[in-house]
Order: C-alpha cells, then sequence, then structure tokens
C-alpha cells in the first residue's frame, strides 16, 4: 500500500483552507502571550513590561521583515461575552496598542466570541440570540450559553464585537471555545451543526477584514480552516491549578502527529515553549516541539521574573528559524508499533506521575535534519545508536 506519510501529504494538499486562496498571508507569529504565567491575573502594566523584556528576548530571532507580536490573553475584559476592556486596563486595548505600536510591536487579544456568560446583560436581555438548551460549564467561570449565528440580532452582535475589536488596533484575534459552535440545540434558523460553524466563522473573518491575523483554539478544522490564519493543534500546554508540568508536554507532539494534514494545510500553533520550572531537558523537548510545527514562537512566562538563563535553554537560530518555517516537520513512523492500551491523559499522568503518551520518535525537520523525541520516563537508544535521555529531545547527527 502507499506510504502513510504520502497519504496524510495529499490530504493536507487536498483540504480547502485559507492559506490556499488568501491573497495576503500571515506568517508564523514572534513574540509574547500572557496567559501561562499571568492566567486571568493580568494587567496593562504585566504587558507593558513584558512586552519591553520579550524586545530584548526575540529580537535576535526576529525576522526583519515582521514585527514582534503581543497577545493579552484572557482577563482583560469585563466578563465572558462583555467584550470590554475592564479597570486593570486603565488605558484600554487601543491606548496599548498605540503605544506598543509606537516601539513596532503589533498587539492581539484573547476571546471566546460565541459564549456568553449567563448573568451577563446580553443573556439576560437578548435571550432569543441564544442556542436554546444548550449551556457551556466553564469549570472556573461557571455557565456559559452560546450565541446562534443564525439569528440576524446575534449575528450583528458578533460582527460588531469583532469589529470594535479591530478598530481598537488588535491586529490579531485569538478566538478560543470554537467548538461550541457545533453544539445541539434549538437555533433560529434549522441549520446542520457544521454549517452554524461555517456561518460564526464567516460573520468573524467578514467583521475582522482580510488583513487581521485570525487564530483559532479548540475549534473543528474543517469549517475553520477556511476563514483563519492559523489553528492551534494541542491541548493546553499548562493549567494553572499545576502550573508548568512535564505530563502537559507530550501531549502537544502527539497533537502534532494525530493532526499533522492540518498542520500542512494551515499555520499550526503548538502553544509556547514553557521555561520556568521545568528541568533544562524538559524545556528542550517544548521548544523542540514548537520547532517540529513551525507555526509561531510565542514565549509566555512572565519575563520580569524568569532567570535569564532558561531563555537559552529553550531559544536558539536554529530552533527559532524552524519554528517560523510555516510548516511542519514530518514523523519518520507514525505509528508505534505496539499501540497503547488506553489513551494517556495529561491530568491523570501529573497526578499519579507517570509519562504515558505514546508519540513518534524520529522526526524529520523542515530542513532535512532529524531530531529524536523520548517522551517516557527511561533513557532510549535510536537508530543511529544515540542514546536520548526521559524526558529530553536530541538532534541526531
Amino acid at each position: 500500500g502507499a506510504d502513510v506519510n504520502v497519504l496524510m501529504g495529499q490530504y493536507g494538499a487536498a483540504l480547502d483552507s485559507r492559506h490556499s486562496h488568501a491573497a495576503n498571508l500571515a506568517a508564523a507569529d514572534i513574540g509574547w502571550n500572557s496567559w501561562y504565567e499571568l492566567w486571568d491575573g493580568v494587567d496593562e502594566a504585566a504587558v507593558r513590561a513584558n512586552a519591553a523584556l520579550a524586545v530584548g528576548a526575540l529580537e535576535p530571532y526576529r525576522p526583519k521583515e515582521r514585527r514582534l507580536r503581543v497577545v493579552v490573553d484572557d482577563g482583560w475584559q469585563r466578563g465572558w461575552g462583555d467584550w470590554w476592556p475592564n479597570d486593570k486596563f486603565p488605558a484600554g486595548l487601543d491606548g496599548l496598542a498605540t503605544d506598543l505600536g509606537a516601539k513596532d510591536i503589533d498587539t492581539g487579544v484573547w476571546l471566546a466570541p460565541l459564549l456568553v456568560a449567563a448573568d451577563t446583560a446580553v443573556a439576560v436581555d437578548h435571550p432569543e440570540w441564544l442556542v436554546g438548551d444548550a449551556t457551556y460549564v466553564h469549570l472556573k467561570n461557571g455557565k456559559m450559553r452560546i450565541l446562534d449565528v443564525t439569528h440576524p440580532g446575534a449575528a450583528a452582535h458578533l460582527a460588531e464585537t469583532i469589529s470594535r475589536l479591530v478598530g481598537w488596533q488588535m491586529t490579531l484575534l485569538k478566538i478560543d471555545f470554537l467548538f461550541v459552535c457545533s453544539w445541539q440545540g434549538q437555533r433560529h434558523q434549522d441549520v446542520t451543526p457544521m454549517q452554524a460553524c461555517d456561518r460564526a466563522f464567516e460573520i468573524i473573518r467578514d467583521a475582522a477584514g482580510e488583513d487581521t491575523v485570525l487564530v483559532a483554539v479548540g475549534a473543528p478544522p474543517l469549517p475553520a480552516l477556511r476563514y483563519v490564519d492559523a489553528w492551534r493543534n494541542g491541548p493546553d500546554i499548562a493549567v494553572e491549578n499545576f502550573g508548568p508540568a512535564w505530563a502537559f508536554l507530550p501531549g502537544e507532539l502527539r497533537s502534532l502527529a494525530a493532526r499533522l494534514p492540518f498542520c500542512m494545510a494551515t499555520l499550526c500553533d503548538p502553544d509556547p515553549p514553557i521555561l520556568r520550572t521545568l528541568s533544562q531537558a524538559e524545556v528542550g523537548f517544548g521548544a523542540w516541539t514548537v520547532a517540529a510545527a513551525g507555526g509561531a514562537l510565542m514565549l509566555s512566562d512572565d519575563l520580569r521574573t524568569l532567570p535569564g538563563e532558561r531563555l537559552a535553554w529553550g531559544l536558539d537560530d536554529g530552533r527559532a528559524e524552524l519554528a517560523l518555517n510555516g510548516k511542519p516537520a514530518r514523523p519518520e513512523l507514525l505509528f508505534p508499533a505496539e499501540p497503547p492500551s488506553e489513551l494517556a491523559n495529561a491530568l491523570f499522568d501529573q497526578i499519579e506521575g507517570l509519562s504515558r503518551h505514546v508519540v513518534p520518535v524520529v522526526w524529520q525537520l523542515q530542513d532535512g535534519r532529524r531530531v529524536a523525541f523520548n517522551a517516557t520516563d527511561a533513557a532510549i537508544v535510536v537508530d543511529d545508536g544515540t542514546t536520548v535521555p526521559a524526558h529530553a529531545a536530541l538532534l541526531l547527527q
């Protein structure tokens, strides 16, 4: 039969994506995102300070034709569905973007455009805008309702929200929790879940305009890829309850392998390399995963407190160039010789102190070199005789 990597490549090439028809393709981003240490406690002062430090950390790796990008993640808004800056951002997103833009830094922002907290004015005043009998329960923020984009009022509200953010000079929108577009429920129009998703992405793209970068997170790929510039291909790289932990790293690599055709069709955002707390080998494993994805190089530690030597653990010219390549690396053997008896779960692995993810070991990088990943708890020997320590990645000779 045909080689599975050839078949995956053919499938990826056949996918209908924005990258196959857009006139101005977005390049892989380089910059800093507030989420993975500041969480929803982020404030304007922290963003400004980290933006200045990110310039120093990333300038050696920034292609001359690309500007650094700072993304303000969850925590800037008054509430989910109430997408206006809160008191922690006294200059507003517009003022922040104006000041960063004067330093040649672009600004992006996170939002969950289809979710509305059940107690917001939108949910209370316009129940007809919401998908009937559909509720999403966020582990931290409680009950959320889902915008019914087939309702003209809800569609107009969504478009106005996106247009307002773009008007505040948000050149990138990180749109999250998009899986809810497909949830079953009573809609104003009788459409399939995938038609509802397509409608949502179309509204967002039209309101954002052609030049705004859209990064889709938690999104079904087939309807999303036609409209977005980049797609988060894996789970979160850390969670607030645990902070940085090894157990979450192998899942990013497994997700890259499992979703490789989509990463051939768009920019795959692998989440940032986590530089704090982890061992040097683990930081390197995460950094090589980011390099293998080829879709972005974003830092997300609080650079005000990060020890300087840890930057070098995750950043160097070779890995930075691959991370900004725009195309993914490919595993040499996509499927394990012995499939696992059950799928791994990062939360369970973290709680039990185990490493049970099964991932492809040897990958061919975008420049033709090879790298070996060891996601297990013991050293392994790869085909050229190189010993790869536990929780580590090594470039092969």
